[in-house]
């Protein structure tokens, strides 16, 4: 193992990129002697590895506040104020003013104009959050849905369009092609992550809604005939785009569709694919083109640090292709992260998980480190998931399955949800897992403590602590996966000494 991490540092080593850091400043009023802290959250500053981010200001006496954000390229979040929040988005050296009056928001500055323009999309009904809107209904057919979210992509480029005083709508062409255009108010940067990243939404919508409407409805997976619209972007030809690469939502899709593909690949019966890896390897080196090659590899290797994995294969390749300092640097940076959280193994838990706050199914508070002492003198089999996670809800019956085999073992099967509460939503819960035992909710979900520490953004994650409440694996086997079974065993078996 210390051979391989020599040789993988030194490849990192040998690729050479420089990128300049630089502040986003932004100040405020706000009309409310009730709110303390205005956030910028959910901030993503990396289209490669979409970590999100959190920057605040304490308001002051007099309402005023002040958060200085680190960035070197675009980058978007919401800036949240008590119970309001709104979209906002940053790119280095700008410097603005706001002013916050309970829902109502304003910008004047450097910077400050896309702001106003993301506000005022908010107003007409057109925002990000409006795009998922009938994706998690999940109740329109496929045909329907297609034209929706095609009309709907259209009228957000015209309400840029509009906004800026143009007189007629950005075309495709200036989306696909990136003609040079020049803007009074609005950065052209802007503009360019704007219209890249509502066709990458549409995209990544129609790659997804077959599967909720097929949940949503009681239909079985796969069965349904899809539209051609959805059919299109069923190919690495038409999905593929280099100019979409500004958006974080694009590079996910297109690594998702590898996985897809993996997926078929894996059941064919094609003789020249026999193992998995070679799979893999198809897929990443002779079925992605262009740039978008690269990205979607270091996202790869992203995902593979993060989840305690290092196929070497893939890391030389990345060696060779890498010319983007921002992939560059990124992939250097998942890396280190990946040697820090293995100094965790077999140690005590970390400040950033003791004090990671959880709501329990009466609505207390109990921190992380108070929750794991409960369980001291058994393992602990930790599921990170949420409602709205598709492979999390499907591992349940596996996770169900696996905790009745180990019945009158000393393990505990612990579930932290990553959820905004709903209605009803702990019935829910205990309905989805089979069990109304060991349920928390993990406040502030992604921007925790832990998750934040972690860099974790995605669910499900498994992690496995022994009777001493030390970490085993912050990357366990799924329930479904006989390893998972056989590690439980043999860590119920030793015999341990509680401190």
């Amino acid at each position: 193992m210390k051979k391989s991490f020599l040789i993988l540092a030194s490849l990192l080593q040998s690729l050479l990129a420089i990128s300049q850091t630089d502040t986003a400043i932004v100040k405020g009023q706000i009309n409310s002697r009730d709110i303390k802290t205005v956030k910028i959250e959910w901030f993503v500053d990396n289209n490669v590895y979409d970590i999100q981010k959190t920057y605040e200001g304490t308001v002051d006496n007099h309402g005023r506040f002040e958060v200085r954000v680190p960035l070197s390229r675009i980058a978007h979040g919401r800036i949240t104020a008590g119970n309001y929040s709104h979209y906002i988005s940053l790119l280095p050296s700008d410097n603005f003013f706001v002013e916050i009056d309970a829902d109502k928001i304003k910008y004047v500055g450097k910077g400050g104009e896309k702001n106003n323009f993301l506000y005022y999309i908010e107003t007409k009904g057109y925002s990000e959050a409006d795009y998922y809107k009938d994706h998690n209904a999940g109740e329109l057919p496929l045909k329907k849905f297609a034209d929706k979210m095609a009309s709907f992509r259209d009228k957000r480029s015209g309400l840029l369009s509009e906004y800026m005083g143009k007189s007629k709508l950005l075309s495709k062409k200036i989306m696909i092609e990136k003609e040079p255009i020049h803007f009074n108010k609005i950065e052209k940067g802007f503009v360019d992550y704007f219209l890249a990243d509502n066709q990458a939404k549409y995209q990544s919508l129609l790659m997804m809604y077959p599967d909720m409407y097929e949940y949503r409805n009681n239909i079985a997976r796969n069965t349904s005939e899809l539209p051609e619209e959805y059919k299109h972007f069923h190919t690495f030809k038409n999905l593929i785009n280099d100019n979409l690469l500004v958006s974080n939502t694009y590079i996910n899709t297109v690594s998702n569709f590898c996985v897809t593909k993996w997926a078929e690949m894996s059941k064919s019966n094609d003789s020249k694919i026999k193992k998995i890896k070679d799979i893999t390897y198809s897929i990443l080196f002779d079925s992605l083109k262009g740039k978008t090659q690269e990205y979607v590899i270091a996202y790869k290797l992203c995902n593979s640090f993060a989840a305690d994995r290092i196929d070497t294969t893939v890391f030389k390749k990345f060696t060779k292709i890498a010319k983007d300092p921002i992939t560059i640097n990124t992939v250097k940076k998942a890396y280190n992260n990946y040697t820090r959280k293995n100094i965790l193994i077999g140690k005590p838990l970390v400040k950033e998980f003791v004090e990671t706050i959880l709501e329990d199914t009466l609505g207390n508070e109990i921190s992380f480190g108070k929750m794991m002492e409960k369980y001291k003198g058994k393992v602990v089999y930790l599921d990170f998931w949420g409602m709205y996670c598709g492979p999390c809800r499907t591992l349940m019956p596996a996770a169900k399955k696996l905790k009745d085999q180990l019945e009158g073992k000393p393990i505990e099967f612990v579930y932290v949800s990553n959820d905004v509460k709903f209605k009803n939503y702990w019935s829910s819960v205990i309905k989805i897992t089979e069990t109304d035992k060991n349920h928390y909710l993990l406040k502030d979900g992604f921007n925790s403590k832990l998750m934040q520490f972690m860099e974790m953004n995605w669910v499900p994650c498994y992690m496995i602590f022994d009777k001493q409440g030390k970490m085993v694996s912050y990357s366990a086997p799924l329930p479904n996966d006989g390893a998972a079974k056989n590690i439980l065993l043999k860590l119920a078996a030793e015999k341990t000494t509680l401190n």
